[in-house]
């Protein structure tokens, strides 16, 4: 849920290949814009080809190669309003890069100030879980379930 994410052998998205950096890659949001930029690897990141120099700009999609050899490619998520999507070593993750918003009115994730998950909504609309309206910010725990009208049923379920 930060304004980053980084990608390496040891980092956010860790991926075992001894051609990659400890945090090989950082995919950023920029005003409006989302950018992948190498953070100065060891084998370097290609785009295209050519060595990765600065920062690149998303777009529709960009696919890299990080350390010569793990493709990775980054594109806006269709799960997820504004967030993206990225497939590296046979896994798919969503980062929203910032508070997720969810689509259903204001209702966004947020890290809260003690580094828990948080549903904020606004009341715009407000949450329910089961018959209990919910306060416009909300700490998530594994197994609860939002709806957004009393014993509705879910339209957030918190899991794994």
């Amino acid at each position: 849920l930060g304004s980053e994410v980084v990608v390496g052998r040891v980092a956010a998205i860790a991926v075992a290949s001894a051609a990659l950096s400890r945090q090989h890659l950082c995919i950023a949001r920029r005003g409006s814009d989302v950018v992948v930029r190498d953070l100065g690897s060891r084998n370097g990141t290609l785009l295209r080809g050519l060595a990765l120099v600065g920062e690149a700009t998303v777009g529709d999609a960009i696919e890299v190669r990080l350390g010569k050899e793990v493709p990775l490619v980054v594109r806006p998520s269709t799960e997820l309003p504004g967030a993206v999507s990225l497939e590296i070593a046979g896994a798919r993750y969503v980062a929203p890069l910032g508070p997720a918003r969810l689509g259903v009115g204001a209702w966004r994730l947020e890290r809260g100030p003690d580094g828990w998950v948080e549903l904020a909504t606004d009341d715009d609309p407000p949450a329910f879980a089961g018959a209990l309206r919910l306060a416009p910010r909300v700490t998530l725990l594994r197994g609860d379930a939002m709806s957004q009208e009393r014993g509705g049923p879910a339209v957030l379920r918190v899991e794994g």
